[in-house]
């Protein structure tokens, strides 16, 4: 197998997607953060109940942040240690196993 260069590193590349994902992210909070600083008046509503808008969806969208960095960081961490996060998938196609 050729040695990866740096550019090519998969460990690395899953922490710089974890950190795009991140910085994704928290712009989204911020904008929602802002919209809520702005227009605090604006409720969700549905079959005449009314409930915050604001704090649930900014929870939400951490929560999901979050998950998913800590997913590109445990994928990082594994192919770091040398696992193959391919190798013991259960529908191998017939040209891998070739």
């Amino acid at each position: 197998m050729p040695a990866h260069n740096n550019s090519s590193n998969p460990a690395l590349l899953l922490k710089g997607a974890a950190t795009v994902f991140a910085l994704i992210g928290l712009g989204i909070v911020v904008w929602l953060a802002d919209n809520a600083v702005r227009h605090p008046e604006i409720r969700a509503s549905q079959l005449g109940n009314e409930a915050p808008l604001w704090l649930p969806m900014i929870v939400f969208v951490v929560a999901c942040t979050g998950a998913a960095v800590l997913l590109f960081l445990r994928a990082a961490q594994r192919v770091a240690e040398g696992e193959d996060l391919f190798g013991n998938r259960h529908r191998k196609s017939r040209q891998l196993e070739r």
